[in-house]
């Protein structure tokens, strides 16, 4: 531990008396970390850049109760510190096999932290929707940050939902108004663009939250990129059908949808590593395994996405040694549905394909994840392809047939 970042405390568990050394951070930051760019990452509280502290998350390594430090601490709170005697069970199924004490070098036990206060507070009555809203922020950070964007999406739509609650409750000025704006880049985030219009112009018509601190650089950059995508889909719809029209908007409507989950804390957790801190395990949940029949052995895993029997067949052959196949499509739409079902490390796709080709498939899965490696392919010796391909993400660009010592060296470099 490095001494001149990093200090320890002792804390007592306020719910099951276990008393344990928690590692704090000596350097003062503007924000609690995580610390990133993404439009959601504003602070509500004005006492979070006074006291970041506070808004650290406390686990017990024996009871795996969790709260902001804040709340750790306060022994006041006695029907709180109940909640995690109460559901000992479920925490412990959350967090097992879990050392809580090296948060700060690890995303994936960071965003355990969140999760299990993340269900304390959803258990709490009434419930402080602020907070708990925030433990599902920090949650879709650490899980973008690990690429586990089925994660990231459901947390964030959490959010969204636990925002509108509070939005709903609260009257003070710039906490509403802080709200109202994330709730309007959350719906962004989540590809509704549509449905984010009626908030952030609420917010543009209203001077004094246009000039509100905590918003206003964030408002109006999020302002800009919502003009250019509402104006990019007007033109898409002017060459569509009625009946198109109507598809597209019920498509955009269910981005903000994830699909509900049985376990308590509403996503699907893998244990987190404590060997090899700070990296991301390669093996992959057993969730494909389950869900799909996919059987997973620890390699890269690929998705082949081509109109093409033959091309299909042949690129299997050539990769599933190096490689596990996790879905093969046979149009860009079926290829991105696929990408959101399975997140796979690598992705080919061929341009030329009838519906969905390859080049607005690829746009469609960088919305989804701006880190998607995907290889495209081609037949044709087609600069301005070649161009567009680059220009909207593609990792690489091969003509077919596909040199296999070429595509297996792109993916091993990666």
């Amino acid at each position: 531990m490095d001494e001149k970042i990093f200090y320890e405390i002792d804390l007592t568990c306020p719910a099951c008396g276990h008393n344990f050394k928690s590692t704090k951070t000596k350097t003062k930051i503007k924000e609690t970390t995580p610390i990133g760019t993404e439009a959601y990452l504003v602070a509500i509280y004005q006492t979070e850049t006074m006291n970041p502290m506070s808004y650290e998350i406390d686990v017990c390594p024996h009871c795996y109760y969790a709260g902001f430090h804040k709340d750790f601490i306060d022994k006041g709170n006695k029907r709180r510190h109940k909640l995690g005697i109460d559901f000992k069970e479920e925490l412990q199924k959350l967090g097992k096999n879990t050392d809580f004490n090296v948060i700060y070098k690890n995303n994936e036990l960071a965003r355990m932290t969140y999760v299990l206060a993340a269900y304390i507070y959803s258990k709490e009555n009434p419930i402080d929707y602020l907070k708990l809203g925030k433990c599902y922020i920090r949650t879709a950070w650490y899980s973008k940050e690990l690429k586990e964007i089925d994660f990231y999406r459901t947390a964030l739509k959490k959010a969204l939902d636990t925002y509108m609650n509070a939005y709903n409750e609260i009257d003070e000025f710039s906490i509403s108004t802080v709200l109202l704006y994330l709730i309007a880049v959350i719906n962004m985030e989540l590809g509704d663009y549509e449905g984010a219009a009626p908030f952030i112009n609420k917010l543009n018509g209203d001077l004094k939250a246009k000039k509100l601190n905590a918003i206003k650089d964030k408002l109006e950059e999020q302002t800009i990129i919502l003009r250019k995508v509402l104006k990019e889909i007007e033109v898409e719809r002017k060459t569509m059908t009625d009946e198109e029209k109507k598809k597209d908007k019920k498509d955009r409507r269910e981005a903000v949808r994830v699909k509900p989950y049985k376990v308590p804390f509403g996503i699907e957790l893998r244990t987190p590593s404590v060997s090899g801190l700070g990296k991301r395990e390669e093996k992959k949940t057993n969730k494909l395994e389950e869900d799909y029949g996919v059987k997973l052995t620890g390699k890269p895993t690929v998705l082949i996405v081509d109109d093409s029997k033959i091309v299909r067949a042949s690129l299997k052959q050539i990769l599933m040694k190096d490689c596990d196949i996790v879905g093969i499509a046979t149009n860009g739409s079926e290829g991105v549905q696929m990408y959101q079902a399975f997140n796979p490390d690598f992705v080919t796709m061929d341009i030329e394909m009838p519906g969905m080709n390859g080049i607005e498939a690829l746009q469609k899965i960088k919305k989804i994840d701006k880190d998607a490696k995907v290889i495209m392919l081609s037949s044709l010796k087609d600069s301005k392809k070649v161009y567009e391909a680059i220009k909207a993400g593609a990792m690489n660009y091969l003509l077919k047939p596909v040199n296999s010592q070429k595509i297996l060296e792109l993916i091993k470099k990666s």
